[in-house]
């Protein structure tokens, strides 16, 4: 070998011998380049409200400007539990970013309750919200990442109510709706039903999917639709629904005091609701139950009145409908929007999958056609 190129290869080979012991930290001239990772699984995140506003993120629930996100040094690793805050005026959030420390290795999604949602998708915003990214290696969850938003509110008022509410109440008895006039900020109502009422369905959505309802005790859930089913008695009946958040630090408990008229009562001009079912004096006590008539079944309640617009139930949980005439219904109606279909000779209301003719349809549990 000649002196050259012994020279090259000896050049080459320290050059590599140096390759492998460079330090974090190398000067090359003025200039330092530092190689800095940051340990676990999430580089960075963002999230944004509907204005285009970036939410700052704390790494404690204080939200103190010593704590900011932005302020971790970065190798640092990011907590798994993330806080921030917004105006009360704040209606939609949304993650607008999340970079992981290994793109290559580890993916994520994106959760609001129990509900995957995409990059950039908007949810609303209630007084607490909570999102979660779950990084994954391969099908494996390595972490959760929850991250709580709070809306700030100008109310000087230190009571722990006033974080928690429910979205909405809404009561149905036979698949009509008994007006009830719910707003967040008001605890307790009181309303009449008829007799013939003999429970109600009660919803109660919370404004986080993570947040805890119950009903008179009962916990209800999204899967569920939040809804539960409440027997009335005669006379005065108390509904209790508590809506608590996931931690059980704050809670809100609204009250429903139910009066069920005796079958000799009638509606009071104060009442604040009814279903909108509407009856006729036509029959006589002796008409009660199912009638066959002309070729058509009617029904008619204690009193002998004849149901129109209404819903019946039988002890066996089937529901019919009596429409404008009073006949019960059979085939295809659209009420309220709504898409039901009844049996051509029970009358009975359809649900689950029906092939009519040869054309397959879903009903959802209330008999309402999915779309």
């Amino acid at each position: 070998m000649n002196k050259g190129l012994r020279k090259i290869v000896g050049l080459a080979i320290a050059i590599n011998i140096i390759s492998g012991v460079v330090p974090t930290t190398l000067s090359i001239g003025a200039q330092e380049v530092q190689a800095a990772t940051r340990s676990g699984y999430l580089e960075g995140i963002e999230v944004e409200t509907n204005k285009d506003k970036n939410v700052t993120l704390y790494t404690k629930s204080n939200c103190k400007s010593d704590y900011k996100l932005s302020k971790l040094d970065d190798d640092d690793k990011i907590p798994t539990s993330l806080y921030g805050e917004v105006s009360d005026s704040v209606k939609k959030l949304k993650i607008t970013k999340v970079d992981l420390t290994d793109d290559s290795k580890y993916s994520y999604k994106i959760y609001k309750g129990s509900d995957e949602i995409d990059l950039d998708e908007e949810v609303k915003a209630s007084s607490n919200t909570t999102l979660k990214v779950k990084v994954f290696e391969g099908d494996t969850l390595k972490e959760t990442y929850s991250i709580k938003i709070e809306k700030d509110d100008d109310d000087d008022d230190d009571d722990m109510d006033d974080d928690i509410y429910l979205d909405d109440i809404t009561l149905t008895y036979n698949y009509d709706t008994v007006k009830l006039g719910f707003k967040q900020k008001t605890t307790e109502y009181n309303i009449e039903v008829e007799n013939k009422v003999n429970f109600l369905r009660i919803a109660a959505e919370p404004e986080d999917n993570d947040d805890r309802v119950k009903v008179n005790g009962t916990r209800v859930k999204d899967e569920d639709d939040w809804e539960t089913k409440v027997s009335l008695k005669e006379g005065k009946n108390k509904i209790e629904i508590e809506v608590s958040d996931e931690d059980q630090e704050n809670e809100r408990t609204y009250v429903i005091n139910v009066t069920r008229l005796s079958t000799n009562g009638t509606s009071s001009n104060n009442t604040t609701s009814n279903t909108t079912g509407t009856s006729s004096n036509t029959g006589s006590a002796k008409n009660t139950g199912w009638k066959y008539t002309n070729g058509k079944w009617q029904y008619y309640d204690v009193n002998g009145n004849q149901y129109k617009n209404s819903w019946v139930t039988d002890a066996k949980g089937k529901s019919y409908y009596l429409g404008a005439d009073g006949n019960m219904v059979t085939g295809w109606i659209t009420l309220s929007g709504n898409q039901y279909y009844f049996d051509l000779v029970s009358g009975e209301r359809k649900t689950g999958w029906i092939c009519l003719g040869k054309t397959w349809y879903q009903f959802d549990s209330r008999g309402a056609l999915v779309k």
